[in-house]
């Protein structure tokens, strides 16, 4: 059974060794599709022995697009600055190297923030990372996208994990968070939901309070607190750019009637 790793890339010069080198000894190849980098991640990820696609498009084009190239009967999915573990590695290479009874797998994150590793309050989660190229989708969309298995095939849980490295420092995610939060926004507007008080005020900080006090971040040491303002952060500045972006609206309509 062949297998494929498939990596979106964005200016991850940084990080696509890492990651291409993790699953190095798995793969019999490494597909990559680019948002058009401005830095050395093209070239970089060529010289790994990686096939690299330019594209435009959204994650969830982008992704989908990576698998369509992908010529392995197995998939493994990472983001750029996402690493196998050795354990992983291991469990991977028995599963591919005997008969399946499964055709997916869920496989556990372990996030680091400012180099440590964190995996309280909403950080311990299990993603579809591996899987069998027939026996998933991908749904088109800008955030929060993901593949899905089909009906018909059989979802396992591993426990080994995936290394994650997304919060390097407090100005990266920063960024990071911002974009997401006008592409959230964006993806907000065209649904037409709705804004209210509650939303602008409230979300944010009720947000930062589950993630750090009730999902008990505050067991990943005092700096998380940190990261958890940074997501109420995103969430509330997510629904303020849907005001925004309603507001304008409104006023085109408005002018548009007045011209009439």
């Amino acid at each position: 059974m062949s297998i494929s790793l498939i990596v979106i890339t964005k200016n991850e010069e940084k990080n696509i060794e890492g990651c291409i080198n993790s699953a190095r000894d798995l793969i019999d190849e490494v597909v990559v599709v680019d948002n058009f980098s401005k830095d050395t991640t093209v070239e970089k990820a060529r010289r790994l022995g990686a096939t690299v696609y330019l594209s435009l498009g959204n994650l969830g084009y982008l992704k989908a697009l990576a698998l369509k190239k992908a010529r392995g009967d197995w998939i493994i999915n990472l983001d750029a600055d996402e690493k196998l573990s050795d354990s992983l590695r291991e469990k991977i290479k028995k599963i591919i190297n005997s008969p399946q009874s499964c055709d997916a797998y869920l496989i556990p994150f372990l996030n680091h923030f400012l180099g440590d590793s964190i995996s309280h309050g909403g950080e311990g989660y299990k993603m579809l990372r591996l899987f069998k190229k027939k026996a998933v989708s991908i749904n088109n969309v800008p955030v929060h996208e993901h593949f899905k298995l089909k009906r018909g095939f059989k979802l396992c849980e591993l426990g080994e994990k995936i290394y994650h490295y997304s919060y390097p420092s407090i100005w990266y995610v920063f960024k990071k968070f911002s974009y997401y939060a006008f592409l959230s926004a964006r993806l907000k507007f065209k649904r037409k939901e709705r804004v209210t008080l509650k939303k602008l005020f409230l979300y944010g900080p009720r947000l930062f309070i589950a993630r750090y006090f009730f999902d008990k971040g505050y067991k990943d040491g005092l700096k998380r607190i940190f990261l958890d303002l940074l997501f109420g952060y995103m969430e509330g500045l997510t629904y303020w750019l849907l005001f925004l972006l309603q507001i304008s609206q409104n006023l085109k309509n408005s002018l548009s009637k007045f011209l009439r």
